[in-house]
């Protein structure tokens, strides 16, 4: 056990690890272990460290180290069992979590590990019925409720969910995330009144990824907007901009003035598209997971906003119910020259072909991300249509995927040359105005193409939250979402973006 002389030494080595320096915090408690071998303390710690900054084979050998020589205990199963899940190997996972239940039968934090990794691995059942034993062994344990209802919610049984969620929030009623999933469970049974208002719980500071802003603005709380000016804070990810930005023609209408802070690549996109007001570019820094915005920039003035809110409050702030679209037709506007330029580009490679872009998979793939991205062996009936052009949308090496593409289904598919997709969002709208269609899973490109007005079809592995009316989305609604009667069914989900694709085309299927 660590001496209490050294102990100040280990909280410096915690709280930077807290405070997300990562690679500070890993050298210290590395020093420490180097000081005091073999000290299960100091080496839970290093191996958590190490999974943190994501080198999981370190993290799976000092747990593993750890378990061997304290097999009871649990806390170093958990640990080693978690980082080889995040390796890939389940099975591997399974067994460890398996051998500390040997040793303890019944113990809830292995049986809950277990219970999260039938999850990780898409076994909803399974997820359901370990987790129903455990409200056995720890009645009143709300997250245990929550993970019940999170499973149900995955297998499209979303009003047993909201029975369960239900059930943990009264015994939790403070912990953000419970209210957070519970909006998802809402928004998806079309509940959209009483799901933008639990929405809200985003902004909860104890949500990992909650912002912080030093801003002493009153926030508008719905009242009239007519002789209002109204700062509507940046949030979330670039795609969630395009996303909830659909709102904000009609706040510029309502307000007597709005200034939009949006991403610096965004600046000049908006400013085309909403030239009614005042876009600036964030001044954000990441610690740990929190952004924190800085609004240094904002003028202090007779003419400077006298309210704000946060962009995706708006549906909630406008007390929306999706009986009608948001944006029907788009509401971004590329720049004409670009779109001319890609035109011809286009119509050289097309050889007046209809193009369709794709996008496949995200530029971060982790275990638990990669499900929602489907590989391209899944991507044949959209391929074989032959009448199409098809064009790369990736941002990262895809080349590999482009000749699998063509050894398995003779399909082309071209990668473009002299743009940026992961940065350059000028060039990248004008691409997408021009393209006759994009099918993607649901990322930045693909709101990004549906923002502008282009159809898009967003394929997906289950019923998502997102508001709709009829086939299409609510918000933005030239985004067509694909989902199939069972979740995880990609080949049925493929089946009908072909069918999606080929009415584009006017055809019907073969």
């Amino acid at each position: 056990m660590i001496p209490a002389s050294e102990r100040p030494k280990l909280d410096a080595a915690l709280n930077l690890l807290g405070r997300g320096r990562l690679g500070e915090a890993r050298a210290r408690l590395a020093r420490l272990l180097a000081d005091h071998p073999g000290d299960p303390e100091i080496q839970l710690h290093l191996a958590g460290a190490h999974h943190a900054a994501g080198r999981f084979n370190e993290a799976a050998d000092l747990f593993a180290e750890i378990s061997t020589r304290l097999p009871a205990l649990d806390i170093a199963a958990i640990g080693w069992a978690r980082a080889l899940r995040d390796l890939g190997e389940s099975n591997a996972s399974i067994r460890v979590l398996k051998r500390g239940l040997a040793l303890a039968p019944g113990n809830p934090r292995l049986l809950a590990e277990l219970a999260g990794l039938a999850h990780f691995e898409h076994e909803f059942e399974t997820a359901i019925r370990l987790n129903q034993h455990l409200t056995r062994l720890a009645s009143g344990d709300a997250s245990v409720l929550a993970n019940i209802a999170e499973a149900l919610a995955e297998l499209q049984r979303e009003a047993e969910a909201l029975v369960y969620m239900d059930q943990a929030i009264a015994l939790d009623p403070n912990t953000a995330q419970l209210r957070l999933n519970r909006a998802f469970t809402l928004l998806a049974l079309g509940r959209y009144r009483e799901g933008w208002a639990a929405y809200e719980a985003r902004l909860d500071p104890a949500i990992p990824d909650s912002p912080k802003r030093n801003l002493t603005l009153p926030r508008w709380q719905g009242e009239p907007l007519a002789d209002k000016h109204i700062l509507v804070c940046s949030e979330q990810g670039v795609g969630d901009q395009f996303f909830f930005g659909a709102y904000l023609p009609r706040l510029i209408r309502e307000a007597a003035a709005v200034t939009i802070e949006t991403d610096p690549r965004l600046v000049t996109l908006f400013a085309r598209s909403l030239p009614d007001a005042t876009i600036s570019a964030y001044s954000r820094r990441v610690v740990g997971q929190h952004p924190h915005f800085n609004y240094a920039w904002l003028s202090r003035d007779e003419n400077s906003p006298n309210c704000h809110i946060e962009l995706a409050s708006l549906p909630h702030a406008f007390d929306e119910d999706h009986r009608e679209p948001v944006a029907p037709g788009g509401y971004l506007m590329a720049d004409a020259d670009q779109v001319s330029t890609w035109s011809e580009q286009l119509s050289r490679i097309a050889q007046g072909r209809p193009v369709i872009g794709l996008f496949w998979r995200s530029g971060l793939i982790t275990p638990s991300r990669a499900r929602f991205y489907p590989i391209i062996e899944y991507w044949g009936p959209v391929l074989s249509i032959k009448e199409c052009c098809f064009v790369s949308l990736q941002f990262d090496d895809d080349r590999e995927d482009i000749e699998k593409a063509k050894t398995l289904f003779g399909a082309e598919i071209v990668k473009l040359d002299g743009i940026d997709l992961r940065n350059d969002f000028e060039q990248l709208a004008a691409l997408c105005r021009v393209l006759d269609g994009v099918v993607a899973p649901s990322t930045t490109t693909a709101n990004l193409a549906s923002a502008l007005g282009t159809r898009t079809v967003i394929v997906d592995r289950t019923r998502s939250w997102p508001p709709m009316i009829g086939d299409k989305e609510a918000i933005l609604s030239a985004t067509e979402r694909v989902f199939p009667p069972d979740q995880g069914d990609w080949d049925w989900v493929f089946r009908e973006a072909r069918r999606r694709v080929l009415a584009w085309l006017g055809r019907a299927d073969d």
